[in-house]
């Protein structure tokens, strides 16, 4: 139908709250610099509790980098998009995805 639900999350600590109260999402883009927890450190965090949750996320960078963060985008295998993209690549990610897990 090409209509879907979006929570957003305005930093990666207040997205871990939303899968701490039990939040699921088919999709999760998280920014690679964040400026209270990078994108590495949230996929880290969630790895822990929710290791589910980190085969959803997809990385969006502007590409700034630092020296820890660009040796996690070398070694992801993590979908990673970077800024800036057009709107259409982003549904197109999210329907790919949608549609792998149905």
């Amino acid at each position: 139908s090409g209509a879907h639900d979006v929570t957003t999350a305005s930093s990666a600590r207040e997205a871990l709250a939303l899968f701490e109260q039990g939040a699921h999402f088919d999709v999760i883009f998280c920014d690679v610099m964040m400026p209270d927890m990078s994108g590495p450190d949230l996929i880290h965090a969630l790895g822990g509790q929710l290791p589910e949750a980190v085969a959803k996320v997809v990385l969006i960078t502007g590409g700034a980098f630092s020296a820890r963060a660009r040796a996690f985008l070398d070694s992801t295998s993590h979908l990673v998009l970077d800024k800036p993209f057009a709107p259409q690549r982003l549904r197109d990610v999210v329907a790919e995805r949608v549609r792998a897990r149905a």
